[in-house]
């Protein structure tokens, strides 16, 4: 007895035959994946040797149809990733900046995928951003001030926001199956700042009879920047 393996039973399976008791029993040669392959056929074939050389060998043959069952093994996989998405200061609130997908990496299980903003670069509070839990569309929160000095954009206006995606089945979070993916935002400047003066006033002495095009000089040079890069 044995079985036919031309290369589509990845050498997993063996077959041992008793012959004291004319039992085979079929075994494992290496654990299976699901989602590696989701079936095995398995031509299990039987002969005898004939009584001598001049008969012919009997030989007849079965199928084994073995279905793998798949197990919770696999972390959760994004199939809708964020590119670098642009956004301007002082969006309004709920305004969309990007979606994220995410399915169970193990297919036949098929958990609940559940999203959740893990952290913002900058030290900036995650509150400035909302995702939706079960839909993975990220949102504004809370309108951002690229010259807010607390949020340090100015000199570096691109964030990083960590999103994660989780498994759960049904109220029950599953354990270990998260999987992260950072996603870029480059915050752009508005005008939306008036100039700004160095000083509320400055104080300067001119001589009189100073010929004309002579430059003022003033006790304190006036100096006027504008927040808007």
């Amino acid at each position: 007895m044995g079985i036919n393996d031309e290369g589509s039973l990845d050498g997993r399976f063996e077959l041992k035959w008793d012959k004291g008791s004319n039992f085979a029993s079929l075994f494992l040669k290496a654990p299976l994946d699901y989602e590696e392959k989701q079936f095995y056929r398995i031509e299990v074939f039987a002969k005898d040797q004939g009584r001598n050389e001049s008969e012919e060998v009997k030989k007849t043959s079965t199928a084994v149809f073995i279905d793998v069952k798949d197990e919770d093994d696999q972390m959760p996989v994004f199939t809708k990733v964020c590119s670098i998405s642009n956004i301007e200061e002082m969006k309004n609130i709920g305004h969309e900046v990007f979606e994220v997908k995410a399915v169970d990496g193990d297919f036949g299980i098929n958990n609940e995928i559940r999203y959740s903003i893990v952290e913002v670069s900058s030290g900036m509070d995650k509150d400035y951003f909302r995702i939706g839990e079960k839909n993975g569309s990220t949102t504004i929160n809370k309108q951002i001030d690229r010259e807010d000095p607390n949020l340090n954009l100015v000199d570096d206006p691109m964030l990083i926001i960590s999103i994660e995606a989780s498994e759960w089945n049904g109220s029950n979070y599953v354990s270990n199956r998260t999987t992260k993916i950072n996603c870029n935002i480059i915050i752009e400047d508005i005008n939306d700042n008036l100039p700004k003066f160095s000083n509320t006033q400055y104080s300067a002495t001119v001589r009189e009879n100073t010929q004309a095009n002579i430059p003022v000089e003033f006790t304190d040079e006036p100096k006027v920047t504008d927040l808007d890069m």
